[in-house]
This record gives C-alpha cells, structure tokens and sequence, in this order.
C-alpha cells in the first residue's frame, strides 16, 4: 500500500468498546474479547399483560425478531360468539360468564349409551 494510503488510514480515529454491561434480564456481557448477552425472563418483573401491550416474537418467515401486540396474538384463538340453550336447557348467552341448566325432570338424558327419561 503506498505510504500516502497508510498515513491517511492511520489519521482515521478509531473508537472503542470498553464494556458491555447487562440491563434488567440480561446475564453476560464483559470488558474484553468477544462477549454475549443472555435473555432470563425470570429476572424480570411481572405484569398483568393488556391489549396495547407488546410482546418480542421471532418472525419464522424471515428469522428476524420483531413485537407484537397482545391483542393481535389473542384474536388468534378465535371468539365464541354465543351459547344457546337447546332442548331441556336454560341459560346460555352472548357475554360475560355463561351457565347452562338442564330441567332433569323434563329431559331425557344418555349416560354411557343408557336411555332415561
């Protein structure tokens, strides 16, 4: 390499590193040579996870890291929209907790193949 080159690469300031330091739920990290940060989420603390809350999620399409929000990943599972009560049975509903009741005395019910009624 001419000399001119040389110089002008030795006039280039240069930084670096001098410590990789693990925040909340992190393990590892160091001061020289080639370190590593772990992920522990048992160092981390707990929360009650909402809608607009994100959580980190691993793209398998393109391998990449990325976040998604809570409410994206549970209208995944799908709604029931409604339980309605058939023949000898009262309650059912569209919200909130639902309770079927079967009016015994009025059915006829099948335990195990068995007929009764």
């Amino acid at each position: 390499m001419p000399s001119r080159i040389t110089q002008r690469i030795d006039q280039v300031p240069t930084g670096d590193i001098t410590a990789v330091t693990a925040g909340d739920g992190l393990s590892g990290g160091g001061t020289t040579g080639a370190v590593s940060l772990a992920l522990d989420v048992n160092e981390l603390s707990v929360v009650t996870a909402v809608a607009g809350d994100y959580v980190a999620i691993e793209d398998v399409g393109d391998g990449t890291s990325k976040k998604a929000l809570i409410s994206d990943i549970t209208a995944l599972a799908g709604d029931i929209t409604a339980v309605t009560a058939g023949t000898a049975l009262s309650g059912g509903g569209t919200t909130g907790a639902l309770t079927l009741n079967v009016a015994v005395e009025t059915a006829t019910l099948q335990l195990a193949g068995q007929v009764f009624g």
